[in-house]
């Protein structure tokens, strides 16, 4: 019996490892806004992380090609490693009274930085101990809701149905947020040992997606790093609001932002963070803020996108554009 016991514990320890018991028995279907049979796992939260304190990056040791997050609102940025995200799954931080919280499945490899709200209420989240088709499901206590991270919307509870809204953030390597960000803080923890899964290649590399409209439509326009090359390339988008999908091979990026007041974007180079400018001699960073010109401290929209092992995006999706 003790045997057994321990295999439960490791079998859910993490989201990168909980792929094959049934789930619980007592949950009933019409609870839930998904099929039952892909849900996996039992209600075990994740220890709660909440306004974590964060290092200079002098006192952090990573791999250059170790992959982060980044956030940015005003003068302060902030660095969250995925080697240190993973044993939580999921942070909810604050810069400047703007809460936001930074998401990361280990087992689709999907990293997503959201809004801190839903429906104007506050909300503050952990990883639940269920996954949904292999992917992280996010609870809040307080409203006893689920969310599906892929799906951004929520699965159960009193936001049964109603979207995430994504912040603005980067993934990318450590060596580019160290090379960029000198003066950036960093998540860490204690235990910085990296998960065989990080780095793993399934049936296809890590993409990017772009989700066309809402989250709850099929149609997904993916996109790979080799599709950028070493300087930093547009490209437009038939995606509503004139999505703008920008990104660099050599600095390990590749985001993608809502153009709604049609701005006509060129690219620039060796500016970095800064990435484009318009028509009207506004610059832009790569978290889609205007840092000079007349519409200094505008803010894009970020669209509907974020990074996942492909395997993954076929679990959610399937009706997919690709870069001919």
């Amino acid at each position: 019996m003790k045997l057994l016991n321990v295999f439960f514990i490791i079998l859910f320890i993490s989201c990168s490892e909980s792929n094959s018991n049934e789930f619980s028995e007592t949950i009933q279907p019409k609870e839930w806004a998904v099929p039952l049979n892909d849900l996996v796992g039992d209600l075990n939260p994740y220890e709660l992380v909440v306004n974590p304190t964060l290092k200079s990056i002098s006192n952090i040791n990573l791999n250059d090609n170790a992959e982060v997050i980044i956030v940015s609102i005003n003068n302060t940025t902030k660095i969250y490693p995925l080697t240190s995200i993973h044993q939580y799954e999921c942070i909810n931080d604050i810069i400047d009274s703007e809460k936001y919280i930074v998401t990361f499945c280990p087992k689709t490899n999907s990293t997503i930085v959201i809004k801190a709200n839903i429906s104007n209420k506050p909300i503050t989240l952990r990883a639940s101990g269920i996954l949904y088709k292999e992917n992280l499901v996010l609870f809040d206590e307080n409203s006893n809701s689920y969310w599906s991270q892929m799906l951004l919307y929520g699965i159960k509870g009193t936001y049964t149905n109603e979207s995430f809204t994504i912040a603005p953030f980067l993934e990318t390597t450590w060596k580019t947020a160290k090379t960029y960000f000198p003066d950036a803080l960093v998540f860490s923890n204690s235990n910085n040992k990296q998960s065989k899964n990080l780095n793993s290649i399934s049936n296809s590399e890590k993409v990017f997606g772009v989700i066309n409209n809402t989250v709850k439509t099929s149609n997904v326009s993916i996109f790979k790093y080799s599709d950028f090359g070493d300087e930093i390339k547009i490209y437009n988008s038939s995606i509503t609001n004139n999505t703008k999908i920008i990104g660099s091979q050599k600095l390990n990026f590749i985001t993608s932002y809502s153009n709604e007041n049609t701005f006509n974007f060129t690219p620039i180079l060796n500016e970095f963070p800064i990435i484009m400018k318009d028509e009207f001699g506004n610059k832009w960073n790569v978290f889609g803020k205007a840092v000079s010109g007349p519409n200094i401290g505008t803010q894009l929209k970020p669209s509907i996108s974020f990074n996942a092992e492909w395997w993954a995006w076929k679990n959610f999706y399937d009706d997919f554009n690709f870069i001919e």
